[in-house]
């Protein structure tokens, strides 16, 4: 592989759509951890967390229906997944 074929990480949220239980998978090189943003699109930051293995199991609580963004940093810049919580 040519260094500038070089793998590129992919983070997914599963499932999405979910009931405010999500998981972040990492796929790829990890080059973490990775700091991540839980919040409403116009709205507050309503959780923090940190991936630091290739699985992190999120728990958003009861009542925490809506649409989300999941923003993940990383040193190629960040990530951003819609989520939609039912």
């Amino acid at each position: 592989m040519d260094d500038d074929e070089e793998e590129e990480t992919r983070f997914i949220v599963i499932p999405n759509p979910n009931n405010g239980k999500f998981s972040i998978k990492i796929e790829g090189p990890m080059n973490g951890p990775y700091e991540v943003d839980i919040k409403k699109p116009f709205g507050a930051i309503v959780k923090e967390l940190q991936l630091v293995e290739r699985i992190t199991h999120v728990d958003l609580g009861r009542g925490a229906k809506g649409s989300y963004i999941v923003k993940i940093f990383t040193n190629a810049g960040v990530k951003t997944i819609p989520i939609y919580v039912e």
